[in-house]
């Protein structure tokens, strides 16, 4: 089940993007609810008590602007996509630090707004999708959105996920194409990371939300950098 949230303080606008979000999003590979806010600081309080997916969140709101709600949703979830909605284009520069997938201007609230829920769609949809680990005569079924990175170990795979750790017998070549299909990104011969949960790169480090380090391959750093970029500018 995804969780998909709006916060807008005019009842009017929540009305018409749970319109949109309901009539684009087809459950045929996943459910979804879709949870309505009026106040910030009440959408903050629920992303503490279960795990939201995605925010359509308007920035002009009184006493605690998108912008700052923002930052709280992502101290709770650093994975939760940000789709910024505002009358204010003079205020991208401000929220670009959140890393949204969005801004979509309420004067072009059908177009933009259709846009970014097709987008998200297609982005939850990969996500659900189910890969495939063989060991011998076994195998493990895991949701390509919830590994954080896959390393190997001798002839081994350890599959570090949302819920558990797998150590399979395989090379990560035997996986490598499919994975790249589903936005992870080789940093090393023996380290795939889903660039999903990936915070920053600095120098020759790469940092995961969840606090984990890895070193940049030294011979392919700049393509390494190219491919993240990419990934960042398909979701801008």
């Amino acid at each position: 089940m995804f969780n998909i949230a709006i916060c807008d303080d005019q009842t009017e606008q929540l009305d018409i993007m749970e319109h949109f979000i309901r009539e684009h999003m087809i459950q045929d590979k996943f459910s979804y609810q879709v949870l309505s806010f009026n106040r910030g600081q009440d959408l903050i309080e629920k992303t503490r008590e279960e795990k939201i997916s995605a925010v359509f969140l308007d920035i002009d709101m009184p006493k605690m602007n998108g912008i700052e709600v923002a930052k709280e949703l992502v101290k709770e979830n650093q994975e939760i996509r940000i789709f910024f909605i505002s009358n204010h284009e003079e205020m991208v520069f401000e929220a670009i630090h959140m890393r949204p997938i969005r801004f979509i201007r309420k004067k072009n609230i059908i177009s933009e707004m259709t846009e970014a829920i097709l987008f998200l769609k297609k982005e939850l949809e990969l996500e659900n999708e189910v890969i495939c680990f063989k060991s011998g005569k076994t195998s493990y079924e895991i949701k390509s959105g919830e590994i954080f990175y896959i390393e190997s170990e001798g002839h081994y795979l350890r599959i570090v996920a949302e819920t558990e750790v797998k150590r399979i017998r395989g090379k990560i070549s035997d996986y490598l194409n499919e994975l790249k299909e589903h936005s992870f990104l080789q940093v090393q011969k023996g380290i795939l990371l889903n660039m999903k949960y990936i915070s920053t790169m600095k120098g020759d480090k790469v940092f995961l939300h969840k606090g984990i380090c890895f070193t940049i391959s030294r011979g392919n750093r700049d393509e390494i950098r190219r491919e993240f970029l990419k990934y960042l500018r398909k979701e801008m």
